[in-house]
């Protein structure tokens, strides 16, 4: 019995000893100075379905940071955790676009970390004055903050980043708890009826090119940010009604409640504008929709008939100084494609997409990437063959197959439509043929390397984007951004064979801004050029571009 207890001492003992300690402190980054009351979390990462691991994500830790900032852990068992920090009222958490996911930290047995620090810097503030076209106070006036970013390419303004406020009977705003950063402000003037609202944008202009930007400092006040609504040009909202033809019986009486126009000008932030039908009867196919601008169109509308199966319309209409009226829009024809895949010659042994994103058609003509979906409820439908799969219902356009290969280096070599090569996209007509083939290697080539700042140590959470140098008369192709390790570290593979060109930054817009040409102007000689050949691994040191002015 003694034997035994001892056992159980010296077992209990070696438990205890086997744990260890998280702790840090939590600062102001101007003053350095420590934050009290401050919320610091952890998460156990991996408890996995092992019983015998304490599973601490049933019952997450909080602590609060005493009066020197500090926080601690205690009596953690070996393993990955996740740690955040609630930001308090009033301030930001500087590294939080670094850690979007939170801090993660290996602790090791009867480990004790003691060197996390968390630093915050104080919001700011945004006053201003905000007047009507005549100089009136434009009472009850919504202004917000607004930043740019950038979707495949294309470069808009993304409202409620920075915050908003009401104007006051006076005109005056305060936006406060701004995180810092650079920012536009605007708002929206609202014309009579039939005239397309605009936004108008500090100091006072309807380009939203030609606004000055607003940098927000770490507990800034910013004041005198008036402006006063510029009188847009006379631009008149016109009309667009006709009939949609071809439906089918099972959607013949279905109401078109909805429409959209892409216009063609690359430079318009409108790339996708939904439109309410509001014929007086809706019903047959009958659509009008009201306030739309002089420019030309593609008009797109879809029907879903009962069974949840999407029929589309489509047409190109120019609205030139004047309503249009008897518009026919067409149900388009739809293709069934048959697709097989080979890697390395052979056709691919395993379904594709059991473990990875199934392959897409991903439109290329200016069609709305909505349609691409709607041959569902069927949609990509695997045969029983190894390596082949159905796309049901495409409608007719023109589109290109995006395929990421489930094989760890894989990438794709050739995509051919009968005897034609189309990788940059093919067209799908009735008379299409039905069969596309995907011919992929195994032998990608890997990227890899370090970033650094301009004081050559590493720059942690910095972009890296990489393009391949095409062929004349073809576009590059771009990976999509990837951040950088604490060490400046990143790794990309799956690459094809040839020149490709390495660009950094180190906190470019949101979303693809190295795939707009107006973006890349300012950068294209600050990329590294490599050649990488199949089944390569290349290294490559880089300078990030310091932050977007």
């Amino acid at each position: 019995m003694i034997a035994l207890l001892l056992v159980a001492v010296l077992g209990f003992a070696q438990t205890q000893a086997a744990t260890g300690t998280i702790s840090g402190v939590v600062r102001l980054g101007d003053s350095n100075a420590p934050l009290t009351g401050a919320v610091v979390h952890y998460n156990r990462l991996d408890t996995g379905n092992d019983p015998s691991v304490p599973d601490l994500n049933r019952k997450p830790s909080l602590v609060k940071t005493t009066e020197n900032g500090r926080f601690s852990f205690s009596d953690l068992p070996a393993g990955r955790y996740q740690l955040w920090i609630e930001d308090p009222p009033g301030f930001v958490w500087m590294d939080r676009q670094q850690y979007s996911s939170g801090l993660s930290v290996v602790l090791g047995p009867a480990q004790h970390i003691d060197d996390i620090v968390f630093r915050f810097a104080p919001r700011g503030v945004i006053n201003g004055r905000v007047l009507s076209a005549n100089g009136e106070p434009l009472v009850g006036a919504t202004v917000e903050l607004v930043c740019v970013t950038y979707s495949e390419g294309n470069r808009m303004m993304s409202g409620n980043c920075g915050g908003q406020a009401v104007a006051d009977t006076q005109g005056n705003y305060r936006i406060f708890w701004i995180v810092p950063g650079k920012y536009y402000v605007r708002t929206e003037y609202r014309p009579t009826a039939g005239v397309t609202d605009t936004y108008i944008y500090y100091p006072g202009t309807l380009d939203d090119s030609k606004a000055t930007a607003v940098d927000v400092k770490p507990g800034s006040e910013l004041t005198g940010i008036d402006f006063s609504l510029v009188a847009p040009p006379s631009t008149p909202g016109y009309t667009i009604s006709g009939k949609v033809v071809g439906l089918p019986a099972v959607v013949a009486n279905k109401p078109i409640e909805f429409l959209h126009l892409l216009r063609h000008e690359e430079t318009s932030s409108e790339l996708d504008s939904q439109y309410s039908n509001v014929a007086g009867d809706i019903s047959g196919g009958q659509f009008q929709i009201r306030g739309v601008r002089s420019g030309i169109y593609e008009l797109w509308t879809q029907v879903r008939d009962d069974s949840g199966q999407v029929y589309t319309a489509r047409a190109r209409v120019e609205v030139a100084g004047a309503s249009v009226d008897d518009v026919a829009v067409a149900i388009l024809p739809v293709v069934d494609l048959h697709v097989r895949i080979f890697v390395d010659g052979k056709p691919l042994e395993t379904r594709p997409g059991q473990n990875a994103r199934p392959p897409q058609l991903v439109p290329t003509d200016g069609t709305p990437n909505y349609v691409s979906f709607q041959y569902e409820p069927k949609g990509r439908q695997f045969n029983p063959n190894p390596g082949e799969f159905m796309f049901f219902r495409v409608p007719q356009g023109r589109y290109r197959i995006r395929y990421f290969t489930e094989l760890p280096n894989g990438y794709v070599v050739d995509v051919r439509l009968g005897n034609q090569s189309v990788s940059d996209g093919f067209a799908i007509g009735e008379d299409t043929p039905r069969l596309v083939e995907v011919f992929g290697s195994s032998l990608g080539a890997t990227i890899e390397g370090v970033v650094t700042g301009a004081d050559l140590n590493p720059a942690f959470a910095a972009t890296v984007a990489i393009a391949s140098v095409p062929d004349p008369g073809k576009q590059a192709v771009w990976t999509v951004g990837l951040k950088t390790d604490k060490d400046g570290h990143f790794s990309m593979r799956s690459f094809s064979p040839g020149q490709y060109r390495v660009y950094a930054w180190m906190n470019p817009p949101a979303g693809t801004p190295w795939m707009n040409p107006d973006f890349m102007s300012r950068y294209e000689l600050l990329g590294q050029t490599i050649v990488v050949t199949a089944g390569s691994t290349t290294t490559v040191r880089i300078i990030a571009i310091p932050e977007d002015k």
